[in-house]
């Protein structure tokens, strides 16, 4: 389906910022070419759905709508999010007015250049482990396996997934390195995922 047609039953200037992200959802969905469209959808829905953008005619919107928009999103607790799930609403923001952009409702994308910090904040709170700190965690760890998976985690950076998804032929003894090349559910969602990790010494 072409982005245009999807919104032609739409008068001009009506067209929602909330209402065009699910009809450009459903092109990609019938589509048939995109992967995990039920994600996109339910973090549009979660980052979108009654948010000062969302309520905003696509034709309206501007680069300091947007830049609002990521400085107002919370968790469900009301904490700000992290900043790879600030990224990751970003993105698919970016995608969906880059597609606004294609059906003619836009002429360049607001969100195009707008860029995340890089590197860590501190409002996330956390910050490295030190020696003793990592031992006193590996200590109280209530099973010996999850002993185990807290270790290589905190020795080798893994996502949980990532851990839980190890096997025990992932792991090379004579070369001291780990195969990351499965997750708990799935394959590693992107070819940049299958790595080789340095086993650090004990």
């Amino acid at each position: 389906l072409r982005l245009a047609q999807i919104a032609s039953d739409t008068a001009p200037g009506s067209l929602t910022v909330e209402a065009w992200g699910q009809r450009w959802l459903d092109a990609r969905a019938a589509c048939g070419d995109y992967r995990h469209v039920d994600v996109e959808r339910a973090r549009w829905s979660a980052y979108m759905t009654g948010s000062a953008i969302g309520r905003l005619p696509v034709r309206d919107v501007d680069a300091a709508d947007v830049r609002a928009w990521l400085g107002a999103l919370r968790g469900k607790r009301s904490a700000k999010l992290s900043g790879s799930t600030r990224a990751n609403a970003l993105t698919l923001l970016r995608s969906a007015l880059a597609g606004a952009v294609e059906a003619g409702h836009l002429e360049t994308s607001p969100a195009r250049e707008i860029k995340l910090a890089k590197g860590r904040t501190t409002h996330e709170g956390w910050s490295w482990l030190r020696a003793d700190e990592l031992a006193a965690m590996l200590e109280a760890a209530p099973t010996p396996k999850a002993r185990g998976l807290w270790t290589v985690g905190a020795y080798t950076g893994l996502r949980t997934g990532e851990l839980l998804g190890l096997r025990w032929e992932d792991i090379d003894f004579d070369r001291c390195t780990l195969r990351v090349r499965h997750t708990r559910d799935d394959a590693p969602k992107t070819p940049r995922a299958l790595r080789e990790v340095a086993l650090l010494e004990p």
